[in-house]
């Protein structure tokens, strides 16, 4: 019976992380574009804000469930180049976010509570991101 190395054994956690991590945006992306105003509700703008900006967030929803997705096809196809562009991609637009949130943290345009929260799973998402191209080009 052949015997999985600790270094293989990493990889494939490694990978399997990244795809659930791009499922999971895919699904964020799906609830955007369905529920747009929970987001603004969740981020503790009012309702007649959230219900105005809507049409943004299905935007974004549509953005999330596309990297997503795109993400966890090339993963699953094994395509390294694929792969690379989609977690760049996910990676630039993580980034953005981050900064946006912050921004719009310290004015005190969205929840102090739940604000930095998004913002700290943006800069999670980030550094998963940078770790997977990393990991793929050190393969």
């Amino acid at each position: 019976m052949a015997r999985i190395t600790a270094e293989a054994r990493a990889r494939l956690g490694e990978a399997l992380s990244v795809e659930r991590m791009s499922l999971a945006r895919a699904a964020i992306g799906v609830n955007m574009v369905t529920q747009p105003r929970r987001l603004g509700r969740f981020m503790g703008v009012d309702s007649a804000a959230a219900a105005r900006m809507s049409w943004a967030t299905q935007m974004l929803g549509a953005r999330e469930l596309a990297l997503g997705l795109g993400t966890f096809v090339a993963l699953r196809r094994q395509d390294a180049r694929a792969s690379r562009l989609w977690l760049m991609a996910g990676l630039i637009s993580d980034g953005i976010d981050a900064l946006a949130l912050g921004t719009a943290v310290a004015q005190g345009r969205v929840s102090k509570l739940t604000g930095p929260v998004v913002v700290a799973t943006s800069c999670g998402a980030v550094y998963a991101q940078v770790e997977a191209l990393q990991a793929a080009e050190d393969a």
